[in-house]
Order: C-alpha cells, then sequence, then structure tokens
C-alpha cells in the first residue's frame, strides 16, 4: 500500500504543470475573481467565516484559496511538491493566508491536528487515489472537532465504470488490487509529455460509507446528482449553466456525482 503514491506522484506532478496553464482549471480569471468552488460545494459547506478547515487532496488549491477569502481559516494538503508550489505562489499573489502542505494524506497523523478542525472538506477526483479508506476514515475522525463535519463530494464510482463510448467495461466497487491504466492526457484535454503509469481504485459509494461509518462518524446527508460541474470526461454536453452530462445519458437520469456529509458525535 506504501508503494501506490510514491508510483501515482511522478503523474500528479505532471499533470500540476500542465494544469496550471490549461483553460480548464482558468488560473488568470481565478486570481481575478477568487472563488472556484461550484455552487454544490458552497451549499454544502455553508458559512465557513471563521471556521477552521483542512482541506484533503487539494491539488493547485484554488478551492482552499477560495475558502480562505470567505474568511475560513484554511490548512491544506496534497503529495504533489508541484502542485503544492503552485498553490503556494497563489497563496501569496491573492494575499491568503492558508497553510499548504506537502505531504500524504495518510500522514495526517504525524501532524498535531487531534481534534483540530470544525470542517474537513475533499472533492473531485479524491477517493480513486486512496488504496486504504478503513485507515483514510480513522484519520478524518482525529482531527475533527467534536461535532465537526467531514464534507465529501465526489464523481460516483458508477460513472468511473464507463469506457470512453460510455459502455460498462470495469467492475463497481474496488478490490484490494489496484487497476491500473497509462496515462498520456489529462483529464482537461491538455497532452503530457509522456506517458504515466496510474493505480486507482473505483471504490464503490457503499464502500466509501461504511469506512466512514467505521471511524465512528455519523452519517447526516448522502445525495446523488445526474449531472457534474466539470466537463472532464468525454462527450459531455452542457445541460444548465454549469452543469454537464455525459451526451448518452442525456435523457435518462444516470448519477454523475454524488456527496456525503459525516459528524462527529463523540
Amino acid at each position: 500500500m506504501e508503494s501506490y503514491p510514491k508510483i501515482n506522484l511522478p503523474l500528479w506532478n505532471a499533470l500540476a504543470k500542465v494544469h496550471v496553464d490549461s483553460n480548464f482549471y482558468d488560473v488568470d480569471t481565478f486570481i481575478k475573481n477568487g472563488n472556484s468552488l461550484p455552487l454544490l460545494d458552497q451549499q454544502l459547506l455553508g458559512n465557513v467565516n471563521g471556521k477552521s478547515i483542512l482541506h484533503l487532496q487539494c491539488h493547485l488549491g484554488l478551492e482552499s484559496i477560495s475558502l480562505a477569502k470567505l474568511g475560513a481559516r484554511v490548512t491544506a494538503i496534497d503529495f504533489s511538491s508541484s502542485a503544492i508550489a503552485i498553490a503556494r505562489d497563489l497563496n501569496m499573489k491573492m494575499g491568503t493566508e492558508v497553510s499548504f502542505i506537502e505531504d500524504n494524506v495518510y500522514n495526517l497523523s504525524d501532524y498535531s491536528f487531534l481534534n483540530q478542525f470544525d470542517i474537513i472538506y475533499t472533492s473531485y477526483g479524491v477517493i480513486p487515489w486512496l488504496p486504504d479508506l478503513d485507515r483514510w476514515g480513522q484519520l478524518i475522525h482525529g482531527c475533527l472537532k467534536k461535532l465537526g463535519k467531514f464534507i465529501l463530494i465526489e464523481f460516483h464510482p458508477q460513472i468511473f465504470s464507463l469506457d470512453d463510448l460510455g459502455s460498462i467495461d470495469t467492475d463497481y466497487g474496488s478490490k484490494i488490487e489496484p487497476a491500473i491504466f497509462e496515462m498520456d492526457k489529462s483529464y482537461t484535454g491538455d497532452a503530457l509529455a509522456k506517458s504515466y503509469c496510474e493505480y486507482n481504485w473505483n471504490h464503490s459509494t457503499s464502500q466509501v460509507i461504511t469506512a466512514l461509518i467505521g471511524s465512528q462518524l455519523t452519517l447526516a446527508h448522502f445525495m446523488e446528482y445526474d449531472y457534474s460541474p466539470y466537463a472532464c470526461f468525454n462527450d459531455m454536453i452542457e445541460r444548465n449553466d454549469g452543469q454537464y452530462q455525459l451526451r448518452k445519458f442525456e435523457k435518462i437520469k444516470f448519477p454523475h456525482l454524488f456527496s456525503l456529509i459525516f459528524e462527529k458525535q463523540k
């Protein structure tokens, strides 16, 4: 399990360098506007002013900085040195005070985060990179204050079961061993300089929920959505302003996202 992040790290360092200049992330517009949080995320997070927030797998830090702009005290972590360097540069340019940490989320216990955060937040493409959900859930429980909330918005694992033509070609639900792919292009559509190996797990919603319940967190919210705020899969169409769906499922309800809120009762 310890080797998988090391295998994936070169890919995410390469992606960060591509993403900072991509139209998808549009960093120049973000610097002007200061908020990259999708409407759904803002609704689930609620008023964050004055709240202490831990942002897991923060990538370029756009959402971390957005939360700080809304008045939160933000700590953000990602294992990519390239992503964290970009995030720290943006943090300085935008005059925010996010504490960016370059490390694996599985090392959270190395920090003085016990019972420290009102909210732990993570979103969009984060779960498939986690080999051990039970350990992840335990770390989240440990970092939350009593009555603190864990908020997750994630692409539905059903969408990761599809091939590029929209046909099911992958098991729903993860196994111990990861799926292995060769990746030479980002989900933003931008080409990478070379091909990289990636290891990931298509964890089912039940596996995610069970792991968090097992960590003694209490489920407060579970919802599924038939759209994505990002056009990051092949052949997507815009349904409403800021809502995209796979063209193949234009006339039926097909899960694109799910969201969870768990609370720490004790």
